[in-house]
């Protein structure tokens, strides 16, 4: 999925997550960072 992603959008980062998420529980966020960055999605 994430190649999909940078394949599309060879730019998106990390930072547009924190950008376009609001996560009311930081816990869950974290979480779904954590997760992303293991699959590679850069900083």
């Amino acid at each position: 999925m994430l190649g999909k992603l940078r394949e599309r959008w060879p730019d998106f980062t990390m930072t547009e997550i924190h950008l376009s998420q609001r996560y009311r529980d930081h816990a869950k966020l974290e979480k779904v960072i954590n997760a992303l960055r293991q699959a590679g999605l850069p900083n």
